[in-house]
């Protein structure tokens, strides 16, 4: 299938900072290419912090179907002892908040040791693992480009162009949010660089 994806600067004026996680994030600028998203540095194994932005036109017209190329990295997990495998980037896909007022989305994340993993998050710290693989293992710092391809039930992601994942939801505990909704950049405890962002409805 042939699709023309669409460059999103990564400007104020094209994303909402929902929460900094007491830390900051920095859009694109003429003397900076990339979105910086660094929450808060936590000081003991107790404190967690947290950043997202969304795209403001996905909020206006949420999404159900799409795919999504964002180039991104994982510059470095900020927990200064024993940091977390998922204290990284993470990508939210048909995020909305739902009629209890409660986020509800898919994401993705790629993990230092233990590889790639998706799933659902609704309500406040709310999680559901719908797969997971051992590989490819993420390499902080290291640049990649992440396509992500959602229609129905089918959720493909390839990392620098190379098929990693295929899932297809086949019953109630292991579907896929399928609502319209808006796209997440997320960091947890780490510091990302967000280099570009594409997409397009499917």
């Amino acid at each position: 299938m042939k699709y023309k994806l669409v460059s999103v600067p990564l400007t104020s004026e094209h994303w909402n900072t929902q929460y900094t996680g007491h830390g900051a994030v920095e859009f694109a600028s003429k003397t900076q290419k990339h979105l910086l998203i660094s929450p808060k540095y936590p000081q003991n194994e107790k404190e967690t912090y947290a950043a997202l932005v969304t795209l403001k036109a996905t909020e206006q017209r949420p999404l159900k179907d799409y795919v999504v190329e964002v180039e991104v990295t994982s510059q470095k997990q900020l927990r200064p002892e024993n940091p977390n495998e998922w204290e990284v980037f993470w990508f939210f896909g048909n995020y909305r908040m739902g009629d209890n007022g409660k986020k509800e989305a898919n994401y993705f994340l790629s993990k230092p040791r233990t590889g790639i993993e998706l799933g659902r998050v609704y309500q406040e710290v709310g999680q559901d693992f719908l797969s997971t693989y051992s590989r490819p293992q993420l390499h902080l710092g290291e640049r990649s480009r992440w396509t992500f391809y959602k229609r129905g039930q089918r959720f493909r992601v390839y990392k620098d162009r190379q098929l990693i994942m295929d899932y297809t939801g086949r019953t109630p505990r292991q579907e896929l949010y399928d609502h319209p909704g808006t796209f997440g950049l997320y960091s947890e405890d780490a510091l990302v660089l967000i280099h570009s962002f594409k997409y397009t409805p499917l």
